[in-house]
């Protein structure tokens, strides 16, 4: 699937932002691992399952970014699994702020 418009998927601490194309300061990393990010709170992590996907560091802008050549599934055993379309996708861990200088999930 093609994205033509910036979209965002958000699955716990984890939030996907579309993006145009792979900055030209990036660099592929080890794609052996499929985990995006880890939980907040218990550590499980935000895993990706499927084929085509390779992800690169742009140290330009402190980036973490993925491309996938397909639709892959999200998983976290804590949260329903969400599908990712074919695109570039940065990925960004969030913190949740509570009012009083605390975080959570």
């Amino acid at each position: 699937m093609s994205i033509s418009t910036p979209v965002s998927i958000r699955q716990g601490n984890l939030l996907l932002l579309s993006v145009a194309s792979l900055p030209a300061t990036a660099q592929e990393r080890d794609s052996q691992s499929r985990s995006v990010l880890r939980g907040q709170l218990a550590g499980p992590l935000h895993e990706l399952r499927g084929q085509g996907i390779s992800f690169w560091y742009d140290r330009v802008s402190n980036a973490e970014l993925l491309e996938l050549q397909e639709d892959v599934e999200l998983h976290h055993p804590r949260h329903a699994t969400l599908t990712v379309p074919a695109g570039i996708w940065r990925s960004i861990g969030q913190s949740e702020w509570d009012g009083r200088g605390r975080t959570g999930a």
